[in-house]
Parts: structure tokens; sequence; C-alpha cells
């Protein structure tokens, strides 16, 4: 079939266009994590361990690594080395997971959403070192498992917190129509 008006041509474009506009829309939301990483040890295994774990979170999709305490994550580890007459037999992790979603959130309202700014500043002052513990494990390894060990720290924190995140953007992205 021709269209003959250019009324009619551009009104067909126009549909065809609103059409595929929804698959070429960018998402609502976007998952973007930021942790920081705190390592407790002794120099030679803080470094290790640092090392390695930093490595292993930035291999997490949308995760980014960084030294600032206002990170909306924060992950502790201590390492104490479990020592003999021998020697290193092992390893105690414990780590505690927490965030400043709440404290970012609120640190980040504009003055004029509070009564005063007075109100504001004391508010915000409150919620400077504001934070939710979220989890804490404590894990034993041998030496030779030592990598195993964060590897399971980093595995746990990636799927109890952010993989479960990223499916709920996901999820409201896809609602949305938006993939």
């Amino acid at each position: 079939m021709t269209l003959t008006t250019p009324r009619i041509r551009i009104s067909a474009f126009i549909v065809g266009m609103s059409l595929a506009a929804p698959a070429m829309a960018a998402p609502l939301l976007k998952a973007h994590f930021v942790v920081k990483l705190v390592v407790s040890a002794d120099d030679t295994l803080k470094s290790i361990v640092e090392s390695d774990m930093t490595q292993l979170l930035q291999k997490l999709p949308e995760v980014e690594v960084t030294d600032d305490d206002s990170a909306a994550w924060l992950l502790y580890v201590n390492v104490v080395p479990l020592t003999d007459a021998k020697g290193v037999k092992g390893y105690i992790f414990s780590t505690v997971t927490a965030d400043q979603y709440s404290a970012n959130t609120v640190k980040a309202l504009p003055a004029e959403d509070f009564k005063s700014p007075d109100v504001a500043a004391s508010v915000k002052m409150l919620m400077a070192r504001q934070v939710t513990l979220r989890d804490h494990w404590v894990q034993t390894c041998r030496p030779e498992d030592l990598k195993q060990a964060y590897s399971r720290i980093v595995d746990t924190f990636d799927g109890t917190y952010l993989a479960p995140a990223r499916e709920d953007i996901q999820n409201f992205n896809l609602n949305r129509g938006i993939k």
C-alpha cells in the first residue's frame, strides 16, 4: 500500500518510532554499589587479603571499591593468625558488614526540607557517622585455604546484599517495560 500524502507518511513514521521507543529506553534505575573494604591484620597478611579481596569485589557487577568513608557499604575484615611453635596453623576471619544508606540519604537532603537551617545542620551532624550493622561472620581456615576463605566472604556479601538489590532494580525496570 502506498501512502500518498506527506501527512500520512509522517504519521506512519511517528507511530513506528513510538512502537520502537520502549526497547530503546534507558533503565530508570541502575545498580551501582560503592564498597569500602577495611582489612585489619599484620602488614604482610593485610596487603595480601586487601589486594585479593579488592580484586574479587571489583569483579562483581556494578561494584566500585573506594577508600571514601561515606561509601554506601562498609566491609570490615579482621584476620588473626593461629600459631604455635611450628608456625601458622590457620586463621580466624571475623567480618562485619554495615551500610550507610539511611545516613547518606538524610545527609543528601536539601536544607529546605527541614524546619530551619539549624535543624538541618544538627540532623546532618548526627547522621555523619550513622551506620546500620547488617551482619557478622566468624570463620576459621587452614593456611592453604586462605584465598577460599575470603572468596566465601565476598560471595556471601554479594549473594546476601548486592545480588538481591540487583534483582530488585532489574524487576523495577522490567515492570516499567524497560530492559
